[in-house]
């Protein structure tokens, strides 16, 4: 082995590794987020009597959703870049 071939391993060993990561943080923003959306579900529940402003604007339903969508994009990107050699141009975009 070369030290070209020994650098490409070393980048691909770590390649491997953050995809991981990136596995491990999208799958704790897809908890994070249905709790939220359920937290905020039963708020507006128990808010329904007396409707205010903050209350009827369903924030933390909202904020759930964009984040389980976010730990979607990023488990996509993990399924597209975990297993090719280089790092997709769309693989890159769901990253952003």
């Amino acid at each position: 082995m070369n030290q070209t071939e020994v650098d490409k391993e070393a980048l691909r060993q770590k390649r491997l590794l953050g995809f991981q990561k990136l596995r491990s943080v999208s799958f704790l923003q897809i908890v994070f987020g249905m709790i939220s959306v359920i937290i905020g579900a039963i708020a507006l529940y128990f808010t329904s009597a007396n409707l205010a402003l903050p209350y009827t604007a369903a924030v933390p339903v909202w904020m759930g959703i964009l984040v389980i969508l976010c730990g979607i994009l990023g488990l996509l990107a993990d399924k597209n870049g975990g297993t090719e050699t280089e790092v997709s141009i769309k693989t890159k975009s769901f990253v952003v």
